[in-house]
């Protein structure tokens, strides 16, 4: 299947359904995953979570299979691999159908009943190396736990300027007769802009790049979806299209 065909596979709902190992001792595992977070600056990653699992297994540490997570522990197996303290999740908001919740300052956690919200952020994950698609939110696991799919994603700052930011391109594009996705033909040299303004129109064009380059050609960007990372690039955090 070619990467295009991926996408349009995403968007047309179609279920991606994959086994995964789970730790028989997850006590065990969170210790090790902690140990390996000491020694590697990135976090999950490949090298990270090799050493966890070895050292894991060093100490007796076994595994089983399951396409997804359905005992009566599965939630707090869930918590326990992924370091979460559920006592802690803030409420940050939700919709029709799920809700998010800051796990701390670099981690978001995403409880959603899409399978296509699912799927793309299961394919943001397994293609985290592509550059374009820097313009989407970093994915760090996406998982099933009874029924539920559970996203973990970086925290962005979502400041109101956002809103601001967003219906003052969209009044000057107006003024020009352009439509968002028409932005790259906008000559924005006429108006008194401030710095901060001019980088958000590049990071958005940048965005709309990413969305074309996985055949999107009417993404449906709206404040909600957006978001600022540390550095300060804005990022889009789904591939929504306008109906």
């Amino acid at each position: 299947m070619t990467f295009k065909e991926t996408i349009r596979k995403i968007l047309e709902g179609a279920i991606l359904n994959e086994g995964k190992s789970i730790p028989n001792n997850p006590k065990l595992w969170a210790s090790s995953l902690a140990w390996a977070k000491r020694r590697y600056k990135v976090c999950p990653s490949a090298y990270c979570n090799g050493a966890a699992a070895k050292r894991y297994k060093s100490k007796g540490g076994t595994w089983r299979t399951k396409k997804s997570l359905k005992e009566s522990e599965s939630l707090d197996l869930y918590y326990a691999e992924n370091n979460i303290n559920p006592d802690k999740l803030f409420y940050l908001g939700g919709g029709e159908n799920g809700s998010a919740y800051e796990i701390d300052n670099k981690r978001v956690l995403k409880k959603t009943r899409s399978k296509s919200e699912y799927e793309f952020n299961k394919f943001l994950l397994d293609n985290s190396g592509k550059g374009i698609l820097d313009s989407f939110v970093k994915v760090y696991s996406v998982d099933e736990v009874d029924g539920e799919y559970y996203i973990i994603m970086e925290n962005l700052d979502m400041p109101p300027k956002l809103e601001t930011y967003y219906y003052k391109l969209i009044d000057i594009l107006s003024e020009n007769d352009l439509n968002i996705e028409d932005l790259h033909l906008l000559n924005y040299d006429n108006y008194n802009l401030d710095q901060d303004f001019i980088n958000y129109i590049e990071d958005f064009k940048d965005i709309l790049r990413a969305y074309k380059y996985l055949n999107i050609t009417r993404p449906d960007i709206s404040p909600d979806n957006l978001g600022y990372r540390v550095n300060g690039k804005l990022i889009a955090l789904d591939i929504d299209q306008k109906k």
